[in-house]
């Protein structure tokens, strides 16, 4: 920190702790004292990163010790892996943490299982009612990062950043550092909770059907077919009346088709079962389905021969 410094580097620096570490005696003055001996840097710019199934030995005397940590020398607590130890929710409540970061075993499936969007959803609402920043760990990918932003996690770490660097080549990194335009982009936009809600739809249905395209066209398709979050989101799409009714059975119907296609697909007995036609009804349903979630900020969509399109 103190090299980073002396080049006009300014960057918080986490350092993982382990529960046992942080309950020794000595813990405390080692830390002051290093500090101390480091004058130029700003305590708040280090952070100590605890793993939450480590503090579930003894919660308070974690507990006394963060608060000792933060009040005293100014440091801030981050806790690690968030949602994967047996107490998360008294944790969130007894520690005093500045930051919760959400486990990577629920980011890396954020797009494939609509459970671990329901528990990202859970942790972002409960980080922000106990008001501790968010960061999400394992982004590796642009569609992550968005449908991360639109939950309202603005804060991540990953590949889709940078792969892990010695200390001395960071400065040259920062150098040429330009932030993911995707993601820029859509900080830039004002959007309203419907139009964030539609581009879930979209960002989720396009992976769903990437997912299951590859599979039919490789032969690889496994015994049951993958969920999709929309169908998993119809009842709630329905009671948040968000869009209009009309507009979600039109969805709801072509969704289904869609499904029943893919689901035809999946359960032929062997891959030479597989026609042009199926397949190529498979893409048109799903493209029919793509053009009803565009079409619905402008409400422009026609029906024509059993298949709805946009008038675009």
């Amino acid at each position: 920190m103190t090299k980073w410094h002396q080049q006009d580097i300014d960057l918080e620096i986490s350092i993982n702790i382990s529960s046992y570490h942080l309950q020794t005696p000595a813990f405390f003055d080692q830390l002051k004292d290093a500090l101390d001996n480091h004058p130029t840097i700003k305590s708040e710019r280090l952070q100590l990163e605890i793993l939450e199934s480590s503090v579930l030995s003894d919660l308070k005397a974690v507990s006394d010790i963060i608060e000792k940590c933060q009040n005293i020398l100014g440091v801030s607590v981050a806790l690690d892996d968030f949602g994967t130890g047996y107490s998360s929710l008294t944790h969130i409540r007894d520690l005093s943490a500045d930051v919760i970061k959400i486990d990577r075993t629920f980011v890396r499936d954020l797009l494939v299982d609509p459970s671990d969007y329901s528990i990202i959803e859970g942790i972002i609402g409960l980080s922000s009612a106990f008001n501790h920043k968010i960061i999400a760990e394992g982004v590796e990918t642009d569609e992550h990062g968005l449908m991360l932003l639109i939950m309202g996690c603005d804060e991540a770490q990953g590949y889709g950043i940078s792969r892990p660097l010695p200390a001395n080549d960071l400065p040259h990194w920062l150098t040429g550092y330009k932030p993911n335009p995707k993601w820029f982009n859509y900080q830039q936009q004002s959007l309203s909770a419907k139009q964030k809600k539609r581009m879930l739809i979209e960002l989720t249905t396009k992976h769903w059907y990437t997912n299951t395209l590859f599979l039919i066209e490789a032969g690889l398709q496994e015994s049951k077919l993958a969920e999709c979050h929309l169908g998993v989101w119809f009842n709630r799409l329905k009671s948040e009346k968000i869009f209009s009714e009309d507009w979600l059975n039109l969805l709801k119907e072509q969704h289904d088709l869609m499904l029943d296609l893919a689901n035809a697909l999946f359960l032929r007995k062997n891959a030479e079962d597989l026609t042009i036609e199926q397949l190529d009804d498979f893409k048109a349903a799903y493209h029919d389905l793509k053009a009803i979630i565009i079409a619905e900020d402008t409400h422009d969509i026609v029906s024509f021969s059993d298949h709805w399109v946009s008038a675009n």
